[in-house]
């Protein structure tokens, strides 16, 4: 019994008379084919033969000549009876590598079974009738100390004689691997083809891209010239906690390179403060994610990954974001029709189980307060307790939500959600009667706190939401009034206009009803802003028109939420619509005193002096501007004082009206009120082509011609 690796091959024994003469050149250790499975304690040296593709085609004892059938066969049933076989591959350089070890004893393979099943080397199949490690031979290598000590302990036994024998082909064939594994231990370099050694499954590592994360390794498989990482990370599915697998990929390179360069590290190469400051990073950010299950609205600041859904992957591109956004990810599943996922159990964390389990860089199996709950693994899942430190640790850095402004899913960092500031202010300051604040109010809040739930029209599901209308000239507070609402409530704003829900009856059916689930499931306020071409009175020469209209009555009459429409064109609705609509607000021009408020709202945000100062709210007042072009005047005035290095002072703001001002007196109104002489003109010659022109909201105010 032993292994014997002095064997030199000469010339002349490389010549085919000699590869007739398959095996083993010394008769009294040649196995006989008789021999059952794994019996001969022995190691078999075994050669590869490669196709011109470099696949591997077969073993052969000897050095790369033609195959034959027959001397293949009897080659495989002699290696079958060897219990360790070696297999070796050709270098470029002419030499030979040990590229494959398999293990043909059943008793060695029950002891290497024992000692590594539970280990997390999910890839090694210990039920085949050949238990086969590649090189590097990680898990082999990772627990040298575990089978060196089975090789001793146990003094005469079949299995000592079995493992003594794998220790020492692996003493003597590995020693660059056993060198290289050392130096990762303690200096932090590797090589990339001895990558795998750096990693044991089970242990946590670190993802440094997109964004630091932290996951459990669990296996790591070459694909060409670069490694892919397959590791879980714990996530929410939006019905339970779980495990997701996710991939990651570390490219080929030359040399040795440190760990902390490569994008992904284990977490015990960290230096102890600095792994103490990581872990309490990542834990906060972990009871972050925790609290954001559920459906909650927050402001998103930073950078969005679109969510592709045809493939379950973040989209290359991404944008840059700032608006309000709904946390949602059950959300995400059901109205988006998609099925859950049914994620691997929290259990499935436990694979570490060696003498490091304790460490900080392991998931200890048996810590149940750290990893487990086994006495409430169902509420655990479900979300109803706590996670604990480690999975909190884990969790994944991103949430879904649906972005308000860009109408889409995305995956946003955990890190860039903060609270909404509401600006319960702003409805204060709208230009309205204090009634018509009073029913604005009244009714959106009735719908929220559920008043109208026992409310129904005769025909079952149909009246129980709220539409709300309203009507009047560019620039006079229609949009403002629905997103003050919005503000007011705390409830989010879910805006729409022509081009969101489109002009064909297929895309407006599809986008319109999507929007109005969404609504209703979040309970939003949905806006749809210029509403004109969905209201406007059907006629018998447009059917496409017609059928528009017919689309969204039908839609709205069902609907469960609270709308808010505005139109600059309220003659030409439909008459359908006057019986759906539940409050109709109109707007009219900006009187001098309600100019005067506007001028106020905007100038005390930028300089209290110019707010409190009444005759120059007075004589700003004084120019016929709506709402809209007050706050460009504002805007443009600020703009034009930054310019000079002077603050915003009253100069600025009548330099800015005064150019406004022309400007009105070219479109059609005169700064007096009047109207320019060109658009008199317009009316002698076709009074309702100037109606159309002026409801087009081509000037800045409605005309005198407007019914």
């Amino acid at each position: 019994m032993g292994y014997n690796n002095n064997h030199e091959y000469s010339d002349d024994e490389c010549s085919q008379d000699e590869f007739d003469a398959w095996g083993n050149t010394d008769e009294k250790t040649r196995a006989s084919s008789d021999e059952a499975i794994g019996e001969v304690c022995q190691v078999k040296n075994v050669f590869a033969s490669l196709n011109s593709d470099g696949d591997l085609v077969t073993w052969l004892d000897e050095k790369l000549y033609p195959q034959k059938e027959e001397k293949v066969r009897k080659a495989k049933k002699v290696r079958d009876t060897y219990s360790v076989v070696c297999g070796h591959y050709p270098l470029p350089d002419g030499t030979w590598e040990i590229q494959t070890i398999m293990i043909n004893n059943e008793t060695l393979k029950s002891a290497l079974s024992s000692a590594l099943k539970d280990k997390g080397y999910h890839y090694l199949n210990f039920n085949a009738s050949t238990l086969e490690f590649s090189r590097p031979f990680a898990p082999l290598i990772h627990n040298w100390q575990q089978l060196s000590k089975m090789a001793i302990d146990q003094i005469g036994s079949t299995a000592q004689q079995q493992m003594s024998l794998l220790m020492e082909v692996l003493q003597d064939e590995l020693k660059d691997v056993l060198k290289e594994f050392r130096t990762v231990k303690s200096t932090g370099y590797v090589s990339f083809n001895m990558l795998p050694l750096a990693f044991q499954p089970g242990e946590v590592i670190i993802c440094s891209k997109p964004q630091t994360t932290a996951c459990v390794f669990r296996s790591c498989r070459r694909d060409g010239k670069e490694y892919k990482f397959r590791l879980y990370q714990v996530t929410w599915n939006g019905n339970q906690y779980g495990l997701e697998t996710l991939t990651e990929v570390v490219n080929g390179f030359q040399g040795t390179r440190r760990l902390a360069e490569l994008g992904v590290r284990p977490f015990r190469s960290y230096p102890d403060q600095e792994a103490s400051k990581l872990r309490s990073t990542l834990i906060k950010r972990g009871r972050k994610y925790e609290e954001l299950r559920g459906m909650h609205f927050r402001m998103h600041v930073g950078l969005a990954h679109e969510y592709d859904d045809s493939n379950w992957s973040k989209q290359d591109s991404t944008c840059v974001s700032k608006e309000m956004v709904i946390v949602d990810m059950a959300g995400y599943f059901k109205l988006e029709q998609k099925r859950f996922r049914e994620p691997k159990p929290l259990s499935s964390l436990n694979l570490m189980s060696t003498d490091e389990s304790q460490s900080k860089d392991t998931i200890n199996q048996g810590s149940q307060e750290e990893c487990g709950h086994e006495n409430g693994e169902d509420e655990a899942v479900q979300g109803s307790v706590r996670l604990t430190d480690v999975q909190c640790m884990l969790t994944a850095p991103t949430v879904r939500c649906f972005a308000l402004d860009s109408k889409v899913w995305c995956d946003m960092s955990v890190d860039d959600l903060v609270d909404i500031e509401w600006n319960s202010q702003a409805f204060d300051k709208l230009v309205l009667s204090d009634s018509e604040k009073r029913l604005m109010l009244g009714f959106v809040g009735a719908n929220k706190n559920g008043q109208l739930k026992d409310f129904d029209d005769f025909v079952d599901g149909k009246g129980k939401g709220i539409i709300i209308l309203l009507c009047g000239p560019p620039g006079t507070g229609k949009t403002l009034t629905a997103e003050s609402v919005s503000e007011n409530l705390k409830r989010p704003l879910y805006r729409l206009d022509a081009s969101d829900l489109g002009t064909t009856t297929k895309t407006l059916e599809l986008r319109l009803k999507a929007a109005l689930e969404r609504c209703a499931h979040w309970d939003a306020v949905l806006l749809i802003d210029e509403a004109d071409v969905f209201l406007e009175a059907r006629t018998t020469h447009n059917l496409v028109q017609n059928e528009l209209v017919a689309i969204f009555l039908r839609l709205l009459e069902y609907y469960k939420g609270v709308m808010i429409l505005t139109t600059n064109r309220f003659p030409t609705i439909d008459p359908a619509f006057e019986s759906r609509i539940d409050i109709t607000l109109t707007f009219s021009d900006l009187d001098a005193a309600s100019r005067a408020k506007v001028w106020y709202n905007f100038l005390v945000r930028e300089d209290a002096s110019l707010a409190d100062d009444s005759n120059t709210i007075e004589k700003l007042a004084e120019a016929p501007l709506n709402g809209c072009q007050i706050k460009s005047a504002v805007k443009t005035a600020r703009i034009l004082a930054a310019s000079e290095n002077l603050p915003l002072n009253i100069d600025h703001l009548q330099m800015v009206v005064e150019m406004r001002s022309k400007a009105l007196r070219l479109l059609g109104r005169a700064p007096d009120g009047g109207r320019n002489p060109r658009h008199d003109i317009a009316i002698e010659e076709d009074e309702d082509t100037c109606e159309d022109i002026c409801f087009a909201g081509l000037f800045d105010q409605m005309c005198k011609c407007t019914p």
